[in-house]
């Protein structure tokens, strides 16, 4: 290998080889070669996933109980990122004395060097080749999100099939073999990795940790996913980083990349890139968006949600406010020119106000917006992007929780503010519904197949909508937050309702929506049990 312009002799090792690596070392400096000493440390957090997968595919039957039990594994592997020996330190430490240079993949795997071995030399070399066994994709239609694990036991990815079991796209899985449990996903052999890597849309790089793996996947030219605790995350820019011990942070990076372009390769040491925060530009050809407001007598907070909507830099876009019988907004709409007003005759609550602007809508996309919250000048144009990007039917983006205190009428203050992390999960929507309205935007087409937003539901009718959104379909979720949710400490938000009416709302969503599954049913029982420990009967 060629460091520096000239030709070295590279002598590489890892944790377990290191008495081989030393003997080795000692042999080459005795002969007076000089050498550059390449370890390759793993965190030891990823290891101990595919270990505990092992231990569950060899005692459970299903991969539901698999799930079950990796979703309380995150927590635990939350620290110590290195377990080596005290003799494998001492041998690395010796060996790194006799080499010239100690070469690693990536600076993060120099930090689990540094952390396991104290004295590592100063003289680090940074070296990452793209990996020649990635093969080159056969060309396909792409259809599939195609996890890439040659070297892996498919019973060592267990985190990875719980995480994208319940996708509605189609899920392809290279690996050294075949898992124990049956399931939805596919697994193919190594020698199938080229056919299954032309389906993809989306390419999950779930091996070890090895970034010319991720550099040779990268230049395949479709959305990439990659662990955050590997070098990739130096020499790929824009590729969607998971943690391999969290079940939940796999799904999100994976639905994240459904709307997002091909990585760029880059050097391991460039600099850092600012994210464009203004979202996509757009010509006079974009898609309309419809934003489909309901107010009922909140003619302020009204008119600081369509000031926010009107400060959108999506250009093809028209609002409909719908008055559920409220205080006249006549003159508050007037003021803002992409706005048109709808009274409705009478009050018939927030549904009603959403179908009948969807009724009136004309757009490509819709999105149902509450009259008190906020949306960030790109929030339109970042999920109208993930839409056009994906060619899938629904996005979501995230949000902010702002806690807010009444200062006077109409007006509000904010005291506190909290993330709100939304995340699709296509089993957790049977039993509940995480995503605010305020995040999603759909083609407007789907109402004539799922049908509008239940007006018999006494609450919760926007999460029965998102569970019809979600049957057989797949979201693209956007992880920059583009909108702030208001949470009014004096419950004057329109969601707020009592404990009972969101009992028998589930009620009726899970009688509306029967099924077999034993992790479905599970939920349901605990989700009403939650609504019925605070439910008072007479409300």
């Amino acid at each position: 290998m060629t460091l520096d312009g000239g030709e070295v002799t590279i002598l590489a090792c890892e944790p377990a080889t290191a008495a081989a690596a030393l003997t080795k070392a000692l042999a080459l400096r005795r002969d007076g070669k000089h050498f550059v000493l390449a370890v390759r440390v793993e965190d030891a957090r990823a290891v101990r996933v595919r270990e505990y997968s092992r231990e569950l595919c060899a005692t459970y039957a299903t991969w539901d109980e698999v799930r079950l039990m990796f979703d309380g594994f995150g927590s635990t592997v939350a620290e110590g990122r290195t377990t080596l020996t005290s003799g494998q330190r001492a041998t690395l430490a010796d060996a790194m004395r006799l080499a010239d240079a100690v070469a690693v993949s990536s600076w993060r795997e120099y930090g689990l060097l540094a952390e396991a071995v104290a004295g590592v030399p100063h003289e680090i070399e940074i070296v990452v080749e793209p990996a020649a066994s990635v093969p080159a994709a056969v060309a396909g239609e792409r259809t599939d999100v195609v996890v890439y694990a040659p070297l892996e036991r498919a019973d060592e990815l267990g985190h990875i099939v719980t995480a994208l079991g319940d996708l509605e796209l189609p899920v392809t899985i290279v690996a050294r073999d075949a898992p124990t449990i049956a399931g939805r996903t596919r697994f193919v052999l190594p020698d199938r990795a080229a056919e299954a890597l032309g389906r993809a849309r989306v390419i999950v790089d779930a091996g070890r940790d090895d970034p010319g793996v991720a550099l040779a996947l990268a230049k395949l030219g479709r959305p990439l996913v990659i662990s955050s605790a590997g070098g990739a995350v130096e020499v790929v820019s824009g590729a969607n980083a998971y943690e391999p011990w969290n079940r939940r942070s796999i799904l999100a990076a994976v639905a994240n990349a459904l709307g997002t372009s091909a990585p760029l390769v880059r050097a391991p040491h460039g600099s850092p890139r600012l994210r464009g925060r203004t979202g996509p530009a757009f010509g006079a050809g974009a898609p309309l968006v419809s934003v489909i407001v309901a107010t009922y007598n909140r003619p302020v907070l009204l008119g600081e949600t369509l000031a926010a909507i009107e400060r959108q830099t999506y250009p093809s876009l028209e609002i409909i406010v719908v008055n559920d019988a409220g205080s006249d907004v006549r003159d508050v709409v007037a003021r803002f020119p992409r706005a048109r007003l709808i009274d409705q005759p009478e009050n018939r609550g927030p549904a009603a106000a959403r179908n009948r602007g969807l009724a009136d809508a004309r757009g490509t996309f819709a999105t149902l917006f509450d009259d008190d919250d906020e949306m960030f000048p790109d929030h339109v144009a970042t999920l109208a992007n993930a839409l056009i990007v994906s060619g899938l039917d629904v996005a979501y983006g995230q949000m902010i929780n702002a806690f807010v205190t009444k200062a006077a009428p109409d007006r509000y203050v904010i005291d506190t503010l909290a993330g709100h992390d939304a995340l699709l999960d296509h089993a957790d929507i049977q039993w509940a519904g995480a995503l605010a309205t305020t995040a999603v935007m759909f083609r407007r087409a789907l109402i004539e197949r799922i049908g509008t937003v239940d007006e018999s539901l006494v609450a919760a009718e926007d999460y029965e909508f998102w569970y019809r959104l979600a049957e057989a379909r797949e979201w693209v979720r956007v992880r920059e937050v583009t909108s702030i949710y208001f949470v009014r400490r004096d419950g004057s938000n329109r969601s707020a309702t009592g404990a009972r009416r969101y009992f028998l709302a589930h009620q009726a969503i899970y009688g509306k929506h029967p099924s077999g599954r034993p992790l479905v049913s599970a939920g349901r029982t605990a989700m009403l049990e939650l609504f019925g420990q605070t439910a008072a009967p007479n409300i």
